[in-house]
This record gives C-alpha cells, structure tokens and sequence, in this order.
C-alpha cells in the first residue's frame, strides 16, 4: 500500500482539515494566529481528538496490507506532521508578514505542545489499531486525550497549582492575562518522560506479533522509568502540592482562624503580623458579608513572583481556590493590598454551592468569573490612588471606556483588559449592595445571574448605575490618571506581549546593573515592536538622559507630548528626566520641569514627590547634595539604604532642613516595618518642624498606622477617627475609606485583646 493511499483516508483529511480550520479561526485574533503559547494550546486541546483515530485507522490498514513496520512509522510520522507542518508554517508566514517577534520561543511552544501531542496520541490509536477492530479502536483513541484532561481536571481540584502539564495538551499556564510565560525546565522534563512512553508503546507495537519475555521487559522498563518521573512530578514542577510548597517556604503560622505558609527567613514579629492580617481580613468579611465561615483558610506567602509561578503558574496574578479554602500571594507591604480580596473569594464559598463554591451556572461548573470578581472588588472595597472603586468607574465612563457589564458577566470577563473589567464589575456589584442590600448579593452569587438577584434585567441594572456614577464626585487627577491607568488593552489586543514582557525583564535587569547602553537597545527594541508602548518611552527618556545625552531625551519627550500622551504620562517623563538634570547639577532645569509637573493634576503622593524636590532645590548647596543623593543617586556611587540614612543624619546634625530629614527617615523605618522608630522619628521631624503640609499629612498616616502595629491601639483610634473627619469635610472618598478600613482593624484587635484577657489566667 502506497503513502498516497494513507493520505487518502478519511481521518487524515480529517486531521489535516481540522488543523487547517483551527488555524483560519484564529487568524482574526492576532496572538492566536502567530507561534506562541495560546495557538500552541488550542492546537493540544482540538488535535488529538483526530490525530488519536487518524493513528488507529492507519494501523488497521497496515495490519492488512503486509507493509512493514518502517512504512507504518514512516505513515504516521508525517501524517501528523503534516497538519501540524501546516499550522506551523502558515502561522510563521503570518508573524512574518505582520510583526516578528517571539518567533522563537513560539516555535518551540508548538514542538514541545502540539507537535508531540499529536503524534503521542497517534501512536496509542496505532496500538489499538493493531489490537483491535476498525471501530473499536477509532473509540479508545478518544479516551488518551478524555484522561489526560480529566487527569488536569483533578490536578486543579486538588493541588494548589493553576498550570498543568500534559503528554496530550502540552503546558497550560493558568491563566489567560498573565504575560510571563516561556518554556520552562519543567517542560522539558515533560517531554522527556513523554518520550520514555513512546519508546515503550513504539516496542510495544514493533513486537506485537511476536513478544517475548525480554521485549515486554524492556516496554516495563520504559514505562517504569515513566511512572518514577510521575510519581517525581511536583519535584521536576509537573505538579504541586501542599507539602512541597510547606517545605520550601519553610514557616508555618497557626492563628485563630487562618494558617499562614511564610518564607523561614522572615521575623518571627513580622511573620505574626501577616498572620494577624490574615485573621482580622477573615472575621472582617464574614461580618460585612453576613454568612457563617466554617473551619481555616490556609494563606500561602511566596517570597516573590518567580517562586509563586514556579509551584503554581500564577505569575503576577493572586489566585484563590475556594473550595481547598487556599489563596496563594507574593510578599508584599504590610497590611497586604490583595489578602482581602483572595478572602472575599473564599468566604464567598460559604454562600456557593457545587463542587467549586463560586457564582455561576450549575452550581458553579460554568462560573462567571465577572460576578466573583465583583464581589470581591465590592467586598474588599478600598481605594487605589486616593479613588474608590466607584470615583475609578466614574473616570471609566468619563473616558468612554466602561466594559457593558451584560457582555463581561460570564467568561468574555476573561477578554477584557483586567484594570477595566475588575473595577467595572467590582463597582457594579457595589452598587447593589448599597441600593438593595447584602442579600440580593447572596442570591447573585448562588444563582449566578443578575436578573434572577435583581429582578430586573441586567440592561436596566446597568442603566441605573451608570446614572449612580454620574453623582459620583471626581478629583481633578481623576481622568488623566484613568487615561493612564485604562490605556493598556487586553492580552488579546496587545502586539506581541510574551515577547515584550521577555524583553522587559532583560531591560529591568539591565537598568539594575547600571548597563545604560543595553538597556536602551532594549527600549528600542521593545519599540520596534510596539511603538505605542508608554513604558519603554519613559524609560527611553530616562536612560538618554543617564548616558549625558538630554538633547535627545528632551526631543523623545516632545515626541511623547506632541503624539497625545496624556498628562499623567508626560508628568512621569518629565519627573525622570528632572531627576537626571539634578545628578548632573543643572538645577535651574530641574525646577523648570518640576514646577511645570506642580501644574499638573496628580494624585497626592506624585504631588508630595514634586513638592518635596521643589523645597530640596531651595535649600543651600550641601542640603541639595544630600537630598539629591536621596532622591536621585548616582549609578558610579554606592548608595544603599545605610549610606542614605548616614547623609540624613548629617543633615539633622548640621541643623539643615532637618524636619524633612527627619521625616525621611521615619519613612525609611516605616517601609521597613520599624514602627517604634517610625513613631520617634516623626515626633523628630514636628519637634524641628514639617517643611510641608503634604508631608505632615503623610507623617499623620504612618503614625496612626505605627501606632496600630504597636498596640497603642486607643491613640491610633483617636488620631484615625479624626483624620476621618477631615477626610469626610474635605469629601476624600478614597482616602476616608483607607481610614475606616484602619479603624475597623483597631476595633477588631481591642475586642480581640478584651476577649484574651476574659478568658486568660
């Protein structure tokens, strides 16, 4: 029997046609249509369905045609390769004749995935074919790709990973809005074991007709050695497990109702802390949300996003799985900015039902991840910028940018740019809450539909709140930090974003190091991708005025000006490049950019920032040398955190500026969670004076935080209770929330102390 007659066979045109229409259904999509790890994917997903009977009606031909074994390898290699070839090609051709980028490490998604996927399940469709008649091993073919899934499936359900590997799909990286993904060791290893599998089936086939004691002993020995590297999975990082990621963080912490995984290196006082944290945010939820929270949440705390991604997938994003009651995070500032929003998810379980314990359809199988965001958002309300939930929404609709809250309810919430579709829901949900109460959140979330909640139609929901937002008063840095903070797409409407992420980490290491020269090769370079990128620009800027070169860094940011970037955007160009004309001495420049960014409208923190350089420069000679050692030091010296705190001191004893050098070293100790120093440091600064009102009021924030975190708990609540009365005249939102939320943590822990000294000795 001739190849051509292979070809000819159903289930290969088939395969090759399947192949061929996945491809053209991604070509609207540019990320899909191009090599990376998304075509690589959806490829591992659909092809092995075809490729497993395609490899099983091959075999039954060859059982009747007395070919020989090489014309059967020879058949099913490039029957495979072929529809495989095909997508590979065409989505090269593609990436070339649009942009190039990524080429290589999207290349090698689709060798190690797909490549080997297909022709792995092939060949276990050839053993059956071989064994079995025509029908019934086209059907066991179809169950290889059913395990490996369900395999996946039960990985998800019960390890804390979000990433999996298979010797069918290939490597699925958790998440779709993460965009640091690349071909790990772990892949590899994959692959290896992959191949001690097919060497055993291909000798297991070879020798079908005639097996014998020591060719079935070799197969075992292939496929021993196989399972031994299963069974090493969590340790070459196929899988994860409680246990392995306990052993590598090290610490374990038992609190009231929370246990929390830390690194062994970190302060047993510090590490109390977070566990501290961890308990308020639990008691602090199940109060707001009025649900009974059963049993302990189990909080796991990576050292960073490296170590996160390598035990679970999750990079850059916080995951929570409500039904192992597990949230996994990266060390952070204390209190952590995201612990209480994983929390919501969890204690949001009790109110779920199905196996998940999350809103949505069936019982959760089908969620909607836009309704248990927003609820999460609506939850763990807090303020970002000095703006709530609903000022950032307000800003949204402002700028013509609101997400349709019909349209991203269910999972097209996965499409939309993260920044857009967590606030619009996040706000959304929160309107619900004040307008109807926290049970119609409890129904939204059991029946994971709006209109059965609401007992209206989404449509007219959404009218009322986008008429809510309307009402919602805005302050003068609201939009152009929305344009800013909103600019970025989605994954899917970016230009190439694993390649530019693979290089920004490069430019990130190479501004590290102080090598100015590459990093500007790979600001051009990330701007031969994307023109448009606003970062590398910035950067651009930044690195031209480093190397001496300002007359280009100031035409750069004319450029950045003159093509529409937004004042937020121009505001942190210019505070870089000030930055550079101070080191170099050109001060009267520096002023003259700084006070044009005074103009600007800015959150309060970026005005303190250009207020405090403003009152620098008007210092004499030996202060500014100081503070622009603080502010902006020179990549020749060493200016660590002990050189900086020594300059500091030199400026108190020398009697110069020295409430703002007090200050500035208050704020050194309360970054680094010395918060007795933090409180004697402040008292420092107002007994010599604050130069600035913005400064005062930042001081007043750390010491009402400071005096919290040790146990003076009644002055924190004095001084928090008025700074809310401030914030409530002034009409603050964002900022009366942080306050309320620092209040009901200092109830929290005197009810807590009050309740220890009950029941103590």
């Amino acid at each position: 029997m001739r190849f051509v007659q292979i070809i000819r066979l159903k289930t290969v045109g088939l395969y090759i046609f399947a192949c061929i229409l996945l491809w053209l259904l991604c070509l609207p999509q540019d990320l899909l249509a191009r090599p990376g790890p998304e075509l690589a994917l959806l490829m591992g997903v659909v092809l092995p369905w075809f490729s497993g009977p395609m490899g099983a009606r091959i075999a039954v031909m060859w059982r009747t045609s007395g070919a020989s074994k090489g014309q059967l390898w020879f058949w099913l290699l490039v029957s495979n390769l072929l529809g495989v070839g095909v997508v590979l090609v065409l989505s090269l051709a593609f990436s070339l004749v649009r942009k190039p980028c990524g080429i290589a490490q999207g290349t090698l998604f689709i060798l190690l995935g797909p490549t080997i996927g297909v022709f792995y399940t092939s060949l276990w469709g050839a053993f059956f074919g071989i064994t079995l008649s025509s029908f019934f091993s086209s059907i066991l073919s179809l169950i290889i790709p059913l395990i490996s899934f369900c395999w996946a499936a039960y990985l998800f359900w019960s390890t804390p990973a979000i990433q999996f590997y298979s010797h069918v799909f290939g490597y699925f990286p958790g998440t779709l809005y993460d965009t640091d993904v690349s071909v790990e060791l772990s892949f590899v290893w994959l692959r290896l074991i992959t191949l001690l599998w097919t060497i055993g089936l291909i000798i297991l086939i070879s020798t079908w007709d005639h097996r014998s004691f020591w060719k079935v002993a070799i197969v075992l020995l292939f496929w021993t050695s196989a399972i031994t590297g299963e069974w090493y999975g969590d340790e070459l990082g196929l899988w994860s497990s409680v246990k392995a990621i306990e052993q590598n963080l090290g610490q374990r912490l038992e609190g009231e109702r929370c246990t929390a995984i830390l690194p062994r290196e970190l302060p047993k006082k510090r590490a109390e802390r977070w566990l501290e944290d961890c308990d308020f945010r639990i008691e602090q939820i199940e109060k707001s949300m009025r649900v009974s929270f059963s049993g302990r949440i189990q909080a796991f705390f990576f050292r960073n996003h490296q170590e996160k991604k390598r035990f679970m997938g999750a990079s850059h994003t916080y995951i929570a799985k409500p039904w192992r009651r597990e949230v996994y995070l990266q060390l952070s500032s204390w209190p952590h900015p995201v612990l209480r929003h994983e929390i919501v998810h969890v204690v949001a379980g009790a109110i779920a039902s199905g196996p998940f314990r999350v809103a949505g359809r069936w019982g959760g199988i089908w969620p909607s991840p836009g309704i248990i965001e927003g609820v999460a958002v609506a939850l763990a309300w807090d303020s970002i910028d000095g703006m709530t939930p609903h000022q950032w929404a307000r800003a949204l609709l402002e700028i013509g940018r609101t997400p349709t809250i019909s349209k991203v309810e269910g999972i097209a919430f996965l499409l939309e740019p993260p920044s857009r579709a967590y606030t619009a829901n996040g706000s959304f949900v929160r309107w619900i809450i004040e307008s109807r109460g926290i049970e119609a959140i409890h129904k939204l979330y059991r029946s994971g539909s709006y209109e059965e909640a609401l007992g209206i139609p989404v449509q007219q929901a959404e009218k009322e709140w986008r008429e809510f937002l309307r009402t919602v008063p805005l302050p003068s840095h609201a939009i152009p930090m929305a344009q800013l903070r909103f600019e970025k797409p989605a994954l899917f409407g970016q230009v190439c974003p694993h390649a530019i992420a693979s290089i920004e980490a490069e430019l990130s290491s190479a501004i590290a190091r102080g090598d100015e020269e590459k990093a500007l090769d790979y600001c051009n370079l990330i701007l031969s991708i994307d023109p448009t990128h606003l970062n590398a620009r910035i950067n651009r800027i930044t690195l031209l005025a480093r190397l001496g070169r300002f007359t280009e860094a100031e035409t750069e940011l004319d450029t950045l000006i003159a093509n529409g970037a937004g004042s937020a955007v121009s505001r942190y160009a210019r505070e870089r490049l000030a930055d550079m004309y101070w080191r170099m001495g050109q001060i009267e420049r520096t002023r003259s950019l700084l006070e044009m960014n005074l103009e600007l409208p800015q959150t309060e923190d970026d005005r303190r920032q250009v207020e405090v350089r403003l009152h620098a420069l008007g210092l004499d000679t030996e202060a500014q040398k100081v503070l622009r050692a603080f502010f902006s030091p020179d990549s020749d010296e060493t200016i660590d955190a002990a050189v900086q705190m020594a300059l500091l001191a030199r400026l108190i004893q020398s009697q110069r500026s020295t409430g703002l050098a007090a200050y500035l070293i208050a704020r050194q100790m309360f970054h680094r969670e010395r918060f007795d120093e933090t409180l004697y440091w402040i008292g420092v600064a107002r007994g010599y004076g604050m130069p600035l009102q913005s400064i005062e009021r930042e001081a007043e924030r750390m010491e009402a935080i400071s005096l919290y975190a040790t146990d003076r708990l009644i002055d924190a609540e004095n001084l928090l209770k008025r700074m809310r009365e401030e914030a409530r005249e002034a009409n603050e939102l964002g900022r009366a929330v942080e306050i309320e939320d620092w209040l009901e943590r200092v109830h929290w822990k005197i009810e807590r102390l009050r309740s220890e000294q009950t029941v103590g000795p």
